[in-house]
């Protein structure tokens, strides 16, 4: 969920998603493929306030922010144990799995996990800008 502190504008860092992509099971559609832009992306622009809520598979992004003001949000989201943090994090404290009830300790595992590559380009050398696996045209409505 992402609540906007501040208006989007045209400008200020819009919003920017692929419509149905959260329900395709094309490889166009791996969380893992990026896109620089799409033909068939749309924008949004919202009042400071506006809450968001995406699905975790949807292609998204905000355009870049033009405007001399920065555009700040609060983005609440829920991540599974099994992906692992988005970059190293401390570990629990040892009395704090020690002295957890038994039943809690499976909950308790080490944090850091995936061994990830954690620091990425933001915008990578040959990004794609369209897919046709992805485009919400190919739904015909």
């Amino acid at each position: 969920m992402l609540y906007y502190l501040d208006e989007l504008t045209p400008d200020r860092a819009p919003f920017r998603l692929i419509p149905r992509t959260h329900l395709s099971f094309h490889a166009d559609a791996s969380p893992y493929v990026r896109y620089k832009s799409h033909p068939e992306e749309i924008t949004l622009v919202a009042p400071a306030g506006t809450a968001v809520i995406v699905s975790s598979m949807l292609l998204h992004g905000s355009h870049a922010n033009r405007d001399e003001q920065p555009r700040e949000l609060v983005q609440l989201g829920y991540r599974p144990s099994w992906a692992g943090p988005i970059q190293p994090v401390d570990e629990w404290a040892p009395g704090l799995v020690e002295g957890a009830p038994e039943i809690a300790k499976p909950y308790l595992k080490p944090l850091n996990t995936t061994h990830a590559q954690w620091v990425q380009p933001h915008k990578p050398e040959g990004m794609r800008t369209e897919a046709k696996g992805i485009n919400p045209s190919r739904w015909g409505d």
